[in-house]
Parts: C-alpha cells; sequence; structure tokens
C-alpha cells in the first residue's frame, strides 16, 4: 500500500502543512488532505502509517453524519467530482480528502473525558481533581468531564479552567461550546458502545462562519479519542496510545525517543485503525 507522507498540489496555495492534514485554499473553501504521517508528543515522526489518511478520513465523515443534528458541520464535499476539474488528476483525494467551508478557528481543544485515564488518571493519583477517591485506572466517570486546553501550533497543549476559557470567549460562548462538546461525546459514547466500543475521551474543534458555529477539523477519530474493545477476554487500545506506548518505552531503554518505529508497530497500528473504522461502518 502506497504511503503519502506529505501532497504537492501545485494549483492552489497550501495553507498550512498540520502534524496529519495538508491545508489548502480552493476558490473561497478549504481542501483538507489527510496524509499518512502520524505524530505523538509533539512531533512528526519520519514513519508514516500507509492508508492511515484514508480511514481517519471515512472515520470523521461517519462521525459528521451522525452529529449533525447537534451542530452544523464543515464538509461541502468529499466527493472528487464535486471538486474544481483542476484536482480530479489527483486520485489519492478519493478518500483521504475534504472541501470544507472555510471558518476562523476557536483556538482552544474542547476535551471530554468520560473515564479515568491519561492525563486526568496521572493528576488524579497526585490528588488534584475533585473527583470522589477510591476510583482506579479506566474507571468510568460520575459524569464527563469537560478539560479544555489551548491549541498550541508548536510545544504543548497547555490546560485552561473553564474560568479561564469564560474570560477568554465570553460567558455564553464558553457555556455552549461546554455544553455541545459534552453532547457530542454522549452521542460517539452512544453510538460506539452498540458495536462494542468503548471511546474513553476524545477532543473537538469548533470554528466560526460570522456568528454561527460549527464543527470542524476531524471527529472521534483514534488520533484524537481513545477507544478500547474488549476481545477474548482482553481490552485492545484501538488508537494512537499504541505508539505512544512504544515511544515511551524506547525512550526508557534508549534514554531518547526514536524518529521511526518499525514494521511490526506500523501494522499494528494499521490494524487498530481499521477495526475502528470496520466496526464504526460495518
Amino acid at each position: 500500500m502506497t504511503c503519502i507522507f506529505e501532497t504537492d498540489i501545485k494549483e492552489y496555495e497550501l495553507i498550512k502543512r498540520g502534524k496529519v492534514r495538508d491545508l489548502y485554499d480552493v476558490e473561497g473553501k478549504i481542501l483538507i488532505v489527510a496524509t499518512d504521517r502520524i505524530s505523538a508528543f509533539d512531533r512528526v515522526l519520519k514513519t508514516c502509517i500507509p492508508g492511515k489518511g484514508e480511514v481517519l478520513t471515512e472515520i470523521s465523515l461517519f462521525w459528521f453524519k451522525n452529529t449533525e443534528d447537534i451542530i452544523e458541520n464543515h464538509v461541502e464535499s468529499h466527493n472528487l467530482k464535486d471538486y474544481p476539474e483542476n484536482l480530479r488528476k489527483y486520485e489519492y483525494l478519493v478518500k483521504r480528502s475534504m472541501l470544507v467551508k472555510k471558518a476562523e478557528v476557536i483556538p482552544f481543544e474542547f476535551i471530554v473525558r468520560g473515564y479515568l485515564a491519561g492525563s486526568l488518571y496521572k493528576r488524579y493519583i497526585e490528588g488534584k481533581t475533585t473527583l470522589p477517591e477510591g476510583l482506579s485506572e479506566f474507571d468510568r466517570l460520575p459524569q464527563p468531564m469537560f478539560t479544555p486546553t489551548t491549541k498550541a501550533e508548536k510545544g504543548h497543549d497547555e490546560p485552561v479552567t473553564y474560568e479561564e476559557l469564560k474570560k477568554k470567549l465570553g460567558d455564553k460562548l464558553a457555556a455552549y461550546l461546554r455544553d455541545i462538546s459534552i453532547r457530542l461525546y454522549k452521542r460517539g459514547e452512544e453510538i460506539a458502545a452498540k458495536k462494542g466500543i468503548t471511546i474513553l475521551d476524545t477532543k473537538f474543534e469548533f470554528g466560526k462562519i460570522g456568528e454561527k458555529v460549527i464543527l470542524i477539523d476531524e471527529v472521534l477519530t483514534p488520533d484524537s479519542s481513545r477507544y478500547r474493545i474488549v476481545e477474548n477476554g482482553k481490552v485492545l487500545k484501538l488508537d494512537k496510545q499504541i505508539l505512544r506506548d512504544y515511544l515511551k518505552k524506547r525512550e526508557e531503554i534508549e534514554g531518547k525517543m526514536p524518529d521511526e518505529i518499525p514494521e511490526d508497530v506500523v501494522r499494528e497500528i494499521q490494524d487498530a485503525y481499521t477495526k475502528i473504522r470496520d466496526l464504526l461502518l460495518g
């Protein structure tokens, strides 16, 4: 399978090459192309995951469709026939691209956590949360938690309190984004549960067109969410945590994180992402 690390569409201006997606300005809209790059700990690895961009796009489109009654999203089309004619020669766009509305990005990531995992678990064992005592890692929380962060172009995203969010966005918009994020997570959790999947946490991004808020970027993908299933009595991670765990292990052994990953880890990530796609869409 071909691995697309980056794109080069000469007919249109490249607005941004993100960690995973390349964005082009296309006649008043934005063309988002999901490459096969993969990132962890704020850096892009030299190794790519063949087909990953296609899987991420399929999963995002599934969730955009299944949440459009909650909030409008930015998708205009993902069919090449709807794109300007001079893009149709780029056959790789067929499964890994979306033509979307231009929106002013709201510069925060809106994280919702339904389970005690990741950085929330670390803060919990350090006594830095208001959660009840006696919880174990991966326990379901009494109710989903809203834990927004900054959206850093470089370096780490930093947690922000709800009060800080209100100061930046205003009370009304902050409350709306908190409530809509939790509704989106609950919808995802409900649909996934019917397919034997648990979504531990996820992040959403939003933009504005005038005063209207819309859902943008990616939605509930294994890059932006923690997915778990139980298979043959074992809990399987089906998300980017596979990569994070590998990199941390190599760092412990070698004293630094590698920039590349071996073929067996590539296949494990491929299989995990594909399995989530197949379970959701099947």
